[in-house]
Formats: structure tokens, sequence, C-alpha cells
């Protein structure tokens, strides 16, 4: 059974609960108002030509590709390549890679063409994967001091670093 309690004290209660939500519902409210300003803070114009300059955007056939690199750090990579981007579509593109990030560059460019994206070995190799030649689209990667990408039939051999993987998709997506 509860207490009996005099008008008064129902008042006072009352009174004391309105205040707690109230104190709850302008916390909340000031929280979302201070996310807001941050979340929705945009780049003043120098900073976004800042932003602009560094990043190469390309846009082919309606689709937005940003790389990670400026042109400045590609321009003197040494490309031979006679592939278009039409040779990958709906086609399996493998890709011998083991830096994930390069994968996911090429993956995140060619992926929108082709009809899916598998990692795959050039030759024999000893991972469970499947072992692939140049009758196949296959791009393949490695580590080098010099950057270069060279051409042999479906083969396409990036060597160098993430700068040598974006000098390859500017060519690639700029003819």
């Amino acid at each position: 059974m509860r207490k009996l309690q005099t008008k008064e004290e129902l008042e006072k209660k009352s009174k004391f609960k309105k205040s707690i939500i109230s104190f709850i519902l302008l916390f909340i409210m000031l929280i979302s108002t201070l996310g807001y300003s941050f979340l929705s803070n945009t780049p003043s114009q120098d900073d976004a030509s800042n932003v602009a300059s560094d990043k190469i955007t390309l846009q082919y056939q309606g689709n937005d590709f940003i790389l990670l690199s400026s042109y400045d750090e590609i321009k003197d990579i040494s490309i031979n390549i006679s592939q278009i981007p039409e040779m990958y579509s709906g086609k399996i593109l493998y890709i011998d890679s083991k830096n994930t990030g390069v994968s996911q560059e090429i993956a995140s460019s060619l992926g929108k063409f082709s009809s899916r994206v598998q990692g795959a070995c050039y030759g024999a190799c000893e991972e469970n994967l499947p072992e692939r030649n140049c009758t196949d689209n296959l791009i393949i990667w490695k580590e080098s001091k010099e950057s270069k990408v060279f051409q042999e039939d479906n083969c396409v051999f990036i060597e160098g670093d993430m700068r040598a993987v974006d000098a390859f998709i500017y060519k690639l997506f700029s003819k």
C-alpha cells in the first residue's frame, strides 16, 4: 500500500519530476546543436582548394574516382599500356598483390566495370588462390624502389608503390 500524501507533497514531487525531465531535454538539445555544428562544418575556400589540388579526381562514364596521389607524384612514372576500361567490362579481374591497400585501390576503380574482383597468383603459388596467366585480366603489383607500369598480353605489371597504382588508374581512365 502507498502512503497517503497531501496535495502539497504531490505538487512538490510533480515539480521535481518536471524539472528533471526539462533538464534532460535541455541537455539533449544542447548536445545535438553542438554535434550538428561540428559535423556540418564545411572547409573554407582555401581548405577546399588545397584538398582539390592534392588528390586526383577523375570522371569516367558517370563514375567518379578519387585517387590517393597527386599529379606531381605520378607525372614521372613510366607507363606503357594499351588497356582501356572496357577491356575489363563484364569479366573477372584478378589481382596478384600482397598489399591490401593496393588491391583495394585497384578494385574500387576497375571493380566498377568487371563482373567481380578476385585475388590470384601470377603463375604457381603456395597460397590458396587461383593460378592465372596473361590470358586472363590480371594485374600484378610488386613493391619496388623504381615505379613503372607495363603490359604483356592481358597482364598489367605495376612495380613501385601506391603512386604507381594511381598512375596506372589515371592513365587508364584519362585516355
